[in-house]
């Protein structure tokens, strides 16, 4: 089975002799031509006004120009429109054994991506994976992903086995290792649930023994990024981290974030901290209903249920909070302002970033369906360049790098951007990312390892992801609560998916093993109760 090709990109302006010279230092002799590509075929046209696309023909034996003349490097056609493009972007696509590889990164390309040798050059064909053992000397570093065995790391699993890096799996609660090992990008397994810090410290040693490469090592979870931060004095010389595993602990609290994005400029809802009932007395008179409530992060939430809890009413707050706080019960609480508008308004970004929050490849979307506990059940990209500028701005107040994700709202009146919150690892719907043709995890370890020009991706195409199982469960509540809408039957139905939250035709056993053990646990809870029935 042939290789897939590397497809590489560089932009110009409409200076031809610009692109002559660059093709001239390629030193092919009269080997190749310039020939536009006419069905490209954007997703997001808009982004991409004025551009003018092209192949690199390296080879006229390997491929049909459709131009007469072995010397002639462009035909007569091309040329006025050249000169009326604003840009010029040109792609070539090699072999990867290729001769020119080098020559073309010494040339100023970029890796976009992959192809499979016979199909056409368009948008939608290039996928967001590639070989980079290539372009990286040997040995090459090896990843590392600490969190639980779900959708986030299996996603960020096959983002970066597809490219060819090895991939460890150090689990910390829940699945069982069973999940992470069905999958074919894992190389090994560490089950370190409900094992010390220690532990875990042992396990990332015995991993980093195995190569002279330092790993490069990931999150999957705020908790994740907690455990990190706590045994990072120990192994930083070890590893390598894409993001500050201390700063991004310090940054997973809401409030702290929110403090440090409104002091950058970007519009927040109004917010307090409440973390006693006396609290929410001094407060209460600054909001009006309903209010969003959520734990400022994982390890205060106490007896919090969920993400998030909307109360409509002050008899419906003050009854949760008593709730939480009953009996001196311990945790810190987001209130928030609601920002009007439904689940559609709820925008995000996910994005590669440097160490000090610039963005280096993003990917802008929206949510469609909640699973009715803050999770996103269905999204898709978009093309928002509103949203991207503000995520940018969030990001580089936040001031850390690696794979970040923010959350804005859209008012639905207005359409001002209210931030939310961000996460400073990869989302639970990171696939969506690489179905849209941005590879994050394979920039944050190109990047960590010292290769920070080596991909950039052409920009995102239109994707949607779905969790079936959130999905499902919210229909299901939706369905017996009486609240399935004739809106939410349109959108399941007219949304195609391409992607889902575990499953991936190229590795299914995850999926397959995740789902057979979610069925055999809720078939063991019903025949419990029911058995339970009849004592």
């Amino acid at each position: 089975m042939p290789h897939n090709e590397i497809v590489f990109a560089c932009r110009f302006s409409n200076a031809l002799s610009s692109i002559e010279k660059v093709c001239s230092s390629l030193k092919l002799g009269g080997e190749y031509r310039l020939k536009q590509i006419d069905d490209f075929e954007f997703s997001f046209p808009e982004s991409v006004e004025g551009t003018f696309v092209a192949e690199l023909i390296l080879s006229a034996k390997e491929h049909d120009t459709g131009l007469e003349g072995s010397g002639q490097f462009l035909s007569d056609g091309l040329l006025p429109i050249l000169e009326n493009s604003a840009s010029v972007l040109v792609l070539v696509r090699v072999s990867p054994n290729s001769r020119v590889v080098d020559a073309l990164i010494e040339a100023g390309f970029k890796v976009a991506g992959s192809i499979k040798p016979k199909a056409s050059l368009t948008e939608r064909a290039i996928l967001a994976s590639f070989p980079v053992d290539i372009f990286v000397p040997e040995p090459v570093s090896p990843a590392i992903i600490v969190g639980r065995a779900n959708a986030n790391l299996l996603a960020q699993a096959r983002a970066l086995g597809e490219c060819g890096i090895a991939v460890y799996c150090i689990l910390t609660r829940d699945e069982p290792p069973v999940v992470a090992r069905s999958c074919r990008y894992v190389r090994d397994v560490f089950d370190c649930r409900g094992r010390s810090d220690e532990y875990v410290v042992a396990c990332i040693s015995e991993i980093s023994k195995l190569t002279t490469a330092k790993p490069v090592v990931y999150t999957g979870g705020d908790l994740d990024i907690g455990l990190l931060a706590r045994v990072w004095e120990t192994v930083k010389d070890w590893v390598v981290a894409p993001n500050d595993p201390v700063l991004s602990d310090r940054l997973t609290d809401k409030k702290t974030q929110l403090d440090k994005v409104a002091a950058a400029g970007v519009t927040v809802p109004q917010s307090h901290v409440i973390e006693s009932m006396s609290d929410l007395d001094a407060v209460i008179a600054d909001f009006r209903f309903p209010v969003i409530c959520k734990p400022t992060e994982l390890v205060k939430k106490g007896s919090f249920i969920g993400k998030t809890f909307v109360a409509g009413s002050d008899l419906e707050l003050r009854k949760r909070m008593d709730q939480l706080f009953f009996g001196n019960g311990r945790a810190s609480v987001l209130l928030q302002e609601f920002v009007p508008g439904g689940d559609e308004c709820i925008l995000f970004t996910m994005a590669s970033c440097d160490e000090s929050g610039n963005i280096r490849s993003a990917v802008t979307g929206r949510k469609l369906t909640d699973d009715g506990r803050g999770c996103i059940g269905l999204g898709e990209t978009t093309y928002n360049p509103k949203l991207e500028s503000a995520s940018g701005k969030a990001f580089r107040a936040l001031g850390t790098g690696g794979i970040l994700a923010v959350e804005f709202k859209a008012h639905d009146v207005t359409g001002d951007l209210y931030y939310i919150e961000s996460n400073l690892r990869a989302e639970n719907c990171g696939s969506l990312a690489k179905a849209a043709g941005v590879n994050l995890s394979a920039s944050t370890f190109l990047y960590a390892i010292g290769y920070p020009n080596l991909y950039s991706p052409l920009g995102h195409r239109k994707a949607t992801w779905m969790d079936v199982s959130l999905v499902f469960l919210s229909r299901l509540r939706g369905l017996t609560q009486g609240k399935h809408t004739a809106e939410d039957r349109r959108i399941f139905r007219d949304h195609a998916v391409l992607t889902d939250a575990l499953w991936v035709s190229t590795d299914p056993a995850p999926a397959i093993t995740w789902y057979a053990l979610k069925s055999f646990a809720l078939a063991r809870r019903v025949f419990k109760s029911v058995f339970s029935r009849f004592k």
